[in-house]
């Protein structure tokens, strides 16, 4: 994402509707800067609805998730962001804690 402000998470509120007025406009915004935001967007989007009951019915595993893989990531180490949520989606799916 060319914003390190906006993150998985913040996008995961957003798709949930649980964004702040601030946060859904700074997503907006985020959105119209560039197209690789956008496909970033439309990929989680498209996970997101694909998996929307594990996203609602385990928020709290997946923030934990979330939350301990960026820990792992190390800054010269890139990650695609599909590629670590859908890791964490079966991480949580088939080995649930």
């Amino acid at each position: 994402m060319s914003d390190p402000n906006i993150d998985d998470y913040q996008i995961l509120k957003y798709l949930q509707g649980s964004s702040t007025p601030d946060e859904t406009a700074k997503i907006l915004h985020w959105l119209s800067m560039s197209e690789e935001n956008r496909n970033s967007y439309f990929q989680l989007k498209a996970l997101w609805h694909a998996y929307k009951g594990i996203f609602e019915n385990d928020q709290l595993n997946l923030e934990k998730s979330l939350l301990a893989y960026r820990a792992r990531i190390t800054p010269v180490r890139k990650t695609s962001l599909l590629s670590v949520v859908i890791s964490k989606l079966v991480s949580i799916r088939y080995f649930p804690n």
